[in-house]
């Protein structure tokens, strides 16, 4: 951890400020320590040089479904799973930012000086290439992948965090955006996550905050895939991921010999990719649908002057490369959404 992460950390519980006490230090990097909340609600460690803000690490009781120590354990897993160098759901680290800039309205050179939130970073790969062109990031996520993201990713600018989107250990009034793909929707309450991120954005006409969400499947895969995760949902990751590496070359087979005969699209992934999004899509505790209208009013609601629906089209004048991205990505995002909110409106109330 960087000192310069105090400037957007805050205790989870009460949103003080936070003090380092007892740190190990490398120059401006902290290895172990402690961060103590200055209003007194707990210290909370740090290990291996990631902060740990989890509310249940304070004084506050909070319940067991708060913790989501289910989610926990089935996404430590699952980037556990997942090997650096690889893609992340068929889909390369320069193409993601691409797919990233477009989901956010940006271009690459408006990434410089901004502080971006990636709220459930996963394997950290997004992270540290948004902060290599240019941004901070604070990437936080609720599962252990962050200790394998910060030995793997780190890069100045970039701070790792575990902490709990319910809890957000972050000071108000601090993001340019909110980056979220595929996250509220693991969680007990999709709206929860969405509502309790929003103070952490400043108060400006240039604030973007996107989030990626399911929809609604289609009737097959309701009678067929959703039954088959209400087994696997319980089932102990020692038994799921050999599963999912079993699984994952009879799925990927399944999926190139659709493609071939045009019955439907599918990116081809490697093996390794491939087990990562079976265990993504059959052990999460917490699967919740949306639509992009109902996403829409808690936008409006939180105070947002213009809400869009992502298209995962190239323009006019994009770039051929960036066309051809998105064609490939519309087989990664097919079953969901994306929703990009921008500006606050500074008259509105917004949820602290």
């Amino acid at each position: 951890m960087n000192l310069e992460a105090l400037q957007y950390l805050a205790c989870p519980v009460c949103r003080s400020d936070l003090r380092l006490q007892d740190g190990i230090l490398n120059g401006s990097d902290v290895q172990a320590g402690r961060l103590d909340c200055v209003s007194g609600c707990r210290s909370y460690p740090i290990e291996s040089g990631v902060p740990r803000l989890l509310p249940e690490l304070s004084r506050r009781v909070s319940s067991p479904l708060e913790h989501q120590n289910s989610t926990k354990r089935s996404f430590t897993a699952q980037w556990n799973l997942y090997r650096y160098g690889n893609t992340t759901w068929g889909t390369t680290v320069s193409d993601r930012i691409q797919v990233a800039l477009h989901e956010l309205g940006w271009s690459r050179s408006d990434l410089s000086g901004k502080v971006i939130l990636d709220a459930g970073c996963g394997n950290g790969t997004l992270s540290r290439a948004l902060s290599e062109l240019g941004a901070t990031v604070v990437a936080i996520d609720l599962s252990k992948s962050v200790f394998r993201a910060k030995e793997h990713c780190a890069a100045p600018g970039l701070h790792f965090v575990q902490g709990n989107l319910f809890f957000p250990p972050l000071k108000t009034d601090v993001f340019d955006a909110i980056y979220s793909c595929g996250v509220f929707h693991h969680t007990p309450d999709t709206r929860r996550c969405f509502d309790a991120l929003v103070a952490t954005l400043k108060n400006a006409p240039h604030v973007r905050y996107f989030s990626w969400l399911y929809s609604k499947r289609s009737w097959l895969f309701n009678i067929t895939v959703e039954q088959l995760m209400k087994v696997t949902r319980r089932m102990p990751s020692q038994m799921l991921i050999p599963m999912c590496g079993g699984l994952a070359p009879v799925v990927e087979l399944g999926s190139r010999l659709a493609t071939t005969s045009r019955v439907v699209r599918y990116a081809p992934r490697n093996l390794r990719d491939r087990a990562v999004q079976l265990h993504d899509l059959l052990s999460p505790a917490y699967v919740w649908y949306h639509t992009f209208e109902e996403a829409k009013r808690w936008a409006v609601e939180s105070g947002f002057r213009r809400v869009e629906k992502t298209i995962y089209h190239a323009s006019e004048r994009d770039d051929d490369r960036l066309a051809r991205v998105l064609d490939r990505y519309r087989t990664v995002c097919r079953p969901g959404f994306g929703v990009l909110c921008r500006g606050l409106n500074g008259e509105k109330e917004r949820a602290r």
